[in-house]
């Protein structure tokens, strides 16, 4: 894979600022993942299967916070998170879904499940919600990103994507994930990157 590009989210010259480079895989890397680096961010990401996408997304993410030693009570919110942004992909958008986590000197910070529609409408409009109390957000159905949001202690965002299967425009919603230190990242630790698989 060649090198990665910044969509910088304030638009501007995508030349300026941190670039990404592509990294490499341990030859275990599931097929359709890529890796790539900035600074003293890397950034794993995965192309997800259609109708397996929120068990996909959970799998991995759950295997990248245990390895970073967070405690199994954060784990869990963190892989009910991912599955439920996951599952709205899949019931509410297009593919090609993937799956991204930022990791900052080895330790996963940002994470955000990428669909092919670029359109944020409802997203936008679900996130600038007034909070729901906690028991209409543990309610089946329609739970997603007010569930999200309160599992990430409000840091949640959707912005554009580019997902890397296709190179074509889309969205992610992306959350903060539990540190060891109990920092959470308000975004994505640099410019969400662009790119395009060969």
């Amino acid at each position: 894979m060649g090198s990665i590009s910044d969509n910088s989210p304030q638009g501007g010259d995508a030349g300026a600022g941190p670039r990404w480079a592509a990294a490499s895989l341990s030859a275990e890397a599931a097929p359709g993942a890529f890796a790539a680096t900035c600074g003293r961010v890397r950034l794993l990401a995965r192309s997800l299967d259609p109708s397996r996408a929120a068990r996909q997304a959970r799998t991995v993410l759950e295997g990248m916070l245990r390895g970073a030693g967070i405690d199994e009570a954060a784990v869990f919110d963190a892989k009910l998170a991912v599955a439920e942004l996951a599952g709205n992909a899949e019931r509410h958008a297009g593919p090609p879904y993937e799956l991204r986590v930022f990791i900052v000197e080895g330790v996963p910070v940002w994470c955000e499940v990428i669909d092919g529609d670029p359109d944020l409408t409802a997203v936008t409009a679900a996130l600038c919600r007034p909070r729901a109390g906690e028991d209409e957000e543990l309610l089946e159905g329609g739970r997603g990103l007010p569930l999200v949001r309160r599992l990430a202690e409000g840091h949640c965002r959707a912005y554009p994507a580019t997902p890397s299967c296709a190179g074509t425009p889309g969205k992610a919603v992306g959350f903060a994930l539990p540190t060891p230190s109990g920092v959470r990242h308000a975004g994505p630790p640099y410019p969400v990157p662009q790119a395009r698989l060969p």
